[in-house]
């Protein structure tokens, strides 16, 4: 399970999508969360996995629609994890929330 280079820390971003625009993995690993959080966050998913140098890489993505995957499972990069919504209500439109930490696990 690796992903190419990455940088320490990726600041959180609102992605703007299209509502129920398929999600896909962002590299191979291990989901470690798929559950819905409320309180603005919603559905949430997060994969990690290691980079090439054998550290820690975390990703999480909210406010999904919904989620086609659970804890425990093993995602290849591209494959199908849920889909763009829109749970924290703040954001004009659908959008994902991600964050992708390298060496830490996103807070």
């Amino acid at each position: 399970m690796t992903v190419g280079p990455l940088p320490k820390r990726f600041e959180p971003r609102e992605r703007p999508g299209d509502l129920g625009e398929p999600l896909v993995a962002p590299f191979n690993g291990l989901v470690v969360q798929a559950a819905n959080y409320g309180g603005g966050y919603g559905k949430c998913v997060g994969v990690v996995g290691l980079t090439p140098q054998g550290e820690l890489v975390c990703w999480q993505g909210r406010h999904l629609k919904d989620m086609t995957v659970k804890p425990g499972q093993i995602v290849w990069a591209g494959d199908p994890i849920g889909s763009i919504g829109n749970a924290d209500g703040r954001y004009a439109g659908a959008h994902l929330h991600e964050q992708i930490c390298v060496g830490e696990v996103p807070g």
